[in-house]
């Protein structure tokens, strides 16, 4: 989503996808964030089968307003025996105000 409102929870899927032709175990790490409650596994293991991917989905709760990053993901996984480590890019959301009922 482009934006949410605080207190309100909002569905945020990783789309882990494996191109190769071998078997990969890939770590998955969301850091802590001041601005969200994240609900999901912050470090879990997958197995990623050759040619297919697995989602991972997490429900994030903002607890902040304005524009702000999401929480910061990484993926690890080995390669050619050697660890490799990469950052998912960094994405925003606006988030407003909780809704005020109108009676």
């Amino acid at each position: 989503p482009t934006e949410g409102r605080r207190g309100s929870p909002l569905d945020l899927t990783l789309s882990v996808l494996n191109e190769t032709t071998v078997f990969q175990e890939v770590r998955v790490e969301v850091s802590a964030s001041d601005s969200f409650l994240c609900a999901g596994y912050r470090q879990a293991s997958v197995a990623v089968l050759p040619r297919s991917s697995v989602n991972l989905c997490y429900v994030l709760v903002p607890v902040s307003v304005g524009h702000l990053e999401l929480p910061t993901m990484r993926l690890k996984w080995k390669e050619g025996g050697k660890e490799v480590s990469v950052k998912v890019p960094a994405s925003k959301i606006y988030v407003l105000p909780p809704a005020v009922n109108a009676q």
